[in-house]
Order: C-alpha cells, then sequence, then structure tokens
C-alpha cells in the first residue's frame, strides 16, 4: 500500500517464497486485492536455503507452469515472470534449464546479481536477451555490462537498497549509460528501503 500512497501504480513482487502452489495463489489474490498492476516474479521456496541457493541442482518449481495457464497473458492488472535464482545459486545446467522453461513459457525473466554474477551464465548469447531484466549490477564489469547492452537486456538499479546492503555495490548509473543501458529505478525490499520512488 505504500507503493500505492505514494503514487508507484506498477511493481514487480519478487515472490521468492513459492513453498507450495497455494502460496503464489494467495500472493497473487492479495496484489489483485490491491489493485495494483503487478508483474509477479514467481520464484523458489524458501524452505532449505543450501538447496535452492547454493551450487542448486532443484530446477525452478514446475508450478511455474500451471500459473501460466492462470495468467496465459497481461490481463490488466497482473503479468507473469519467472524470478530466476543468480548464477551462484544454481549450478549452469540448472539456470539453463529455468531459462528455456521461461521462454517455453512466453514469460520474461527478471534475476537478482551482485558481483559480476552473471559472467558464470553457459553460453551467454542464448541466455542474455531482450526477455531478461537483471537487477544490481553494480559490481559487473564493463565488459560484462556491454554483453548485457548487445543482447537487449533491461538492467534496474534499486539506489537506496545499494547504498546500504552489503555486496551490492553503489549504484552504478554512468557505466550503465556509457555501456548504452538505459537503467530502471527501483526501490527492491521495503522492509530495508523506503517504499516511494520520491526517496
Amino acid at each position: 500500500m505504500t507503493a500505492l500512497d505514494s503514487g508507484v501504480t506498477t511493481l514487480v513482487d519478487c515472490a521468492h517464497v513459492q513453498n507450495t502452489p497455494a502460496h503464489a495463489d494467495a500472493g497473487i489474490d492479495a496484489l489483485r486485492d490491491a489493485g495494483i498492476q503487478a508483474v509477479f516474479a514467481h520464484g523458489w521456496p524458501c524452505t532449505d536455503a543450501d538447496c535452492w541457493l547454493t551450487n542448486s541442482t532443484e530446477p525452478n518449481p514446475a508450478d511455474l507452469r500451471q500459473l501460466r495457464e492462470k495468467i496465459p497473458g497481461d490481463d490488466g492488472l497482473i503479468t507473469l515472470t519467472m524470478g530466476a535464482r543468480g548464477p551462484r545459486s544454481a549450478v549452469p545446467e540448472v539456470t539453463t534449464a529455468d531459462f528455456r522453461m521461461a521462454r517455453e513459457l512466453g514469460i520474461p525473466i527478471t534475476m537478482h546479481v551482485s558481483g559480476n554474477d552473471y559472467v558464470a551464465l553457459p553460453d551467454e548469447a542464448v541466455l542474455l536477451g531482450p526477455d531478461l531484466t537483471l537487477v544490481h549490477v553494480s559490481s559487473c564489469g564493463d565488459r560484462e555490462l556491454e554483453l548485457a547492452a548487445d543482447h537487449g537486456v533491461s538492467i534496474s538499479i534499486s539506489p537506496q537498497i545499494e547504498l546500504t546492503m552489503p555486496g551490492l555495490g553503489l549504484p552504478t548509473i554512468e557505466r550503465l549509460l556509457h555501456a548504452g543501458l538505459a537503467p530502471i529505478l527501483s526501490v527492491d525490499s521495503e522492509t530495508a528501503a523506503a517504499g516511494d520512488m520520491f526517496t
């Protein structure tokens, strides 16, 4: 509600607590009830951090396929996307398979990265594309930013949280612009940053 109260009318819900299909249904219902236009970024379960976020061999939860049937396209309020894990969270083969599933379903992908995470993506010409949005690329090298630009990747920066959360690095607007990227501004987590764009 803070977003709506401050004039934000569209948000991405990075829903990384998909323990059961019912969790996703409840999250989507809550967004509909709020009346905000939202992108529901379906992520992974919050049950066993090591299993899902440390060289994971677990594929993205299959219930994303059922969600795609419920949300076949942009219905005016809710749009579906895959909230993919950062490359250091899953083995390369799993990242590749997750991206393939999202593209088979015709949904975009959003991925939080820190450092030069996405350099580790195998066969970057296939994985990097205009349907991918990377969040927090502050510490990525210039070559990595050029690769993102070459493949039409969108970049989102969250200045307030990047200035305060260890490991994300300082916002890198000048380097993004130099690489030919036009960054999207975002808030990220309202538990650690203000929920309005003015702050």
